[in-house]
């Protein structure tokens, strides 16, 4: 299952038929978002499933060193920090949208939204010590 290109998905699913545009918008929602499950999956779940497992690797690891378990722990963080980035982009995706939706008509309640979310939402980059120097 190779992953098309937004735009070749858009111009596959873009069916203005009948000049009904509220129609075609409404088809095309609904396909980005199986196409967004489908391809990136809940990252919710993803991240707190790849942080699981990290943790239960380093336990084994913390009991003596094993090769095996090393390179799934360094395949485990890089999966992890790409799927912090991801939900990253998504974030600011959101933002944007939420920006184009709010800002024009309310901005002090635009700000205090994203205020809000910003907040409650952080991120952080798991890696090596020695990596940092």
């Amino acid at each position: 299952m190779s992953r098309p290109s937004f735009d070749e998905f858009v111009r596959e699913n873009w069916n203005f038929e009948d000049g009904n545009l509220t129609l075609t918008l409404k088809k095309l929602a609904d396909a980005l978002e199986i196409w967004k499950y489908k391809f990136f999956g809940d990252l919710v779940k993803k991240k707190r499933r790849l942080l699981a497992r990290l943790q239960r690797v380093q336990r084994y690891l913390d009991k003596g060193p094993n090769g095996y378990l090393q390179n799934l722990e360094v395949a485990l963080v890089e999966e992890y920090n790409l799927v912090l980035s991801q939900k990253e982009v998504m974030s600011q995706q959101r933002a944007k949208i939420d920006l184009l939706k709010y800002s024009d008509t309310n901005s002090k309640f635009y700000h205090a939204i994203i205020k809000g979310k910003s907040s409650r939402t952080s991120f952080a980059r798991v890696g090596n010590i020695s990596d940092a120097g």
